[in-house]
C-alpha cells in the first residue's frame, strides 16, 4: 500500500472522511446501550437496570482508555517508521517513552 501526503488534500474532505466512521461507530455502540437497556429492564427487571447504568461510565472509560493508548502508540510507531534511523526530533522524543 503505498504512502498518502494527507497534508496536500482539503483538510475538510480529510476531517469527513475521517469523522464519520468515527461517529458512526459512537452511535453503534449508544443504540447498543440503549437496546440492551430495553432487554435488560423488560427482561430481568428494574435492580439489574440499574446495575447496568451504574457499570456503563466505568465501561466507557476503559474504552476511552484504550483507544487514548491505542491510538497514541501507532502514532508514534509510525512516526518512528518514518523517519529515517528512527531519530525522532527533539519535541517528539520528550513523548516516546519507548527505552529501547
Amino acid at each position: 500500500m503505498e504512502a498518502q501526503d494527507i497534508t496536500k488534500q482539503n483538510r475538510r474532505k480529510l476531517l469527513i472522511k475521517y469523522l464519520t466512521p468515527t461517529i458512526l461507530s459512537y452511535l453503534s455502540i449508544f443504540l447498543f446501550t440503549i437496546v440492551d437497556g430495553i432487554f435488560v429492564g423488560q427482561g430481568v427487571g428494574v435492580d439489574a437496570l440499574g446495575a447496568v447504568n451504574l457499570v456503563f461510565p466505568y465501561v466507557m472509560f476503559f474504552n476511552a482508555f484504550t483507544m487514548l493508548t491505542t491510538i497514541g502508540g501507532l502514532t508514534m510507531e509510525k512516526k518512528r517508521d518514518a523517519v529515517p534511523g528512527g531519530e525522532f526530533p527533539d519535541a517528539v522524543q520528550d513523548l516516546d517513552y519507548d527505552e529501547s
